[in-house]
């Protein structure tokens, strides 16, 4: 007996697309990830209308709180849909040895993004809480002259 691998192949794309479990992923993936970002636009812009009815337009710690919420918004973005991914990435169906190593690498690129976004926000936070602003590096003595 001669096994059809392009069959079996094809057949498993196709209960992935058709499949039902697919359908639900994507309306929770989606209806989330969208609520979040309403909220974060709220949040931006009750803190534009914050800083507009102030005394004073102080314009760098707008543009540093709102930055600061852009990054947390990133963060978070960042791990809302890692538990549903890693569900998905552990089905057994096509087999265990394949199931994890896709799992391993997602975890792996998810956790180096996560890390990269984890720092900017740090930096950002940063920055919110020093008095004095930094933007760029000291001139050299040579730059000087």
């Amino acid at each position: 007996m001669v096994f059809n691998w392009e069959f079996m192949v094809l057949e498993q794309v196709k209960y992935m697309v058709t499949g039902e479990h697919l359908i639900v992923f994507m309306n929770y993936f989606f209806s989330s990830d969208t609520m979040v970002r309403q909220a974060s636009m709220t949040l931006k812009l009750l803190l534009l209308m914050y800083y507009k009815n102030g005394k004073g337009h102080n314009f760098r710690r707008q543009g540093q709180m709102l930055t600061l919420v852009e990054y947390a918004l990133l963060l978070y973005r960042a791990f809302l849909p890692a538990p549903v991914w890693y569900r998905f990435f552990l089905n057994k169906e096509y087999g265990s040895m394949f199931s994890s190593l896709i799992t391993g690498l997602y975890l792996t690129f998810k956790l180096t993004s996560v890390v990269e976004k984890v720092g900017s926000f740090y930096s950002a936070l940063k920055a919110l809480s020093r008095k004095e602003m930094h933007y760029g590096s000291y001139a050299t003595p040579e730059q000087l002259r």
